[in-house]
């Protein structure tokens, strides 16, 4: 499978390295440089990119084209929805899951055909199930 992962933090390099040992084709986008050298100093050796997501050449070096699954996990959900907008209609990458902190804008997300993971509604739920 081809992954675009937009945001290379501890969410996005643990799953960079996971899907690239699972043999997956893995590329991360990330505007930092710091964050790209964890990957660099590891096992890992997908698709580097050092941009913003939003960004369609950034996207189209990062192999959007024919990729099967988009994710975007920065700290921001603006940057999230938007990055994979325009991975699923201007690239029509075929499935896009992101990171999004606002319970009102995932609603955003849905209405784009964009499947939302939400660290507040996992911890809450999470804490309500240990309680």
């Amino acid at each position: 499978m081809k992954i675009i992962i937009l945001g290379c933090g501890r969410v996005g390099n643990a799953l960079a390295k996971y899907f690239f040992d699972q043999g997956h084709q893995v590329s991360v986008i990330d505007s930092n440089q710091d964050a790209l050298q964890g990957l660099v100093d590891s096992e890992f050796s997908g698709t580097l990119v050092k941009g913003y997501g939003e960004d369609q050449d950034k996207l189209r070096a990062a192999g959007a084209t024919g990729a099967d699954l988009f994710i975007a996990v920065t700290d921001s959900d603006n940057i999230n929805i938007f990055s994979a907008e325009v991975a699923v209609k201007e690239f029509k990458v075929k499935r896009a899951i992101a990171r999004v902190d606002d319970q009102v804008k995932a609603g955003l997300f849905i209405a784009y055909g964009i499947e939302t993971v939400s660290p507040v509604e996992l911890t809450i739920s999470k804490i309500q199930q240990m309680v």
